[in-house]
Order: structure tokens, then sequence, then C-alpha cells
């Protein structure tokens, strides 16, 4: 079916997924992938989780 499943959003675009955060944070698809060819898109969302957690537990 069409459900809403973990796979089917990795297969899906950052910017797809993530459209308003992808402006705010001015995310670069082509530059990311140069700067941290192996990080995940897990890594990343992990690493922006964390940031804005930490911003708003200060």
């Amino acid at each position: 079916g069409g459900d809403y499943t973990i796979d089917a959003a990795k297969r899906m675009k950052y910017e797809e997924l993530f459209p308003v955060e992808t402006r705010k944070f001015g995310y670069d698809p082509s530059n990311a992938a140069r700067t941290s060819r192996d990080r995940t898109v897990e890594q990343a969302l992990d690493d922006r989780v964390r940031k804005k957690a930490d911003r708003y537990c200060k």
C-alpha cells in the first residue's frame, strides 16, 4: 500500500521531506554531499534535532 514507512522516507530527498527546514537552514544538497559524503540522513537529522533541543533547553 501507500503507507508511510521509514524506507520510503529514506528514498525521498531531504528537501522533499523537510522543505521548510531546507529553506530555513539553507540546506544545499550538493554542498552537503561534498562536505559530509559518509554522513547519513539520519545523522544529519540527529544533529538537527539535537541543536534544536539545545536551543530550547537553554
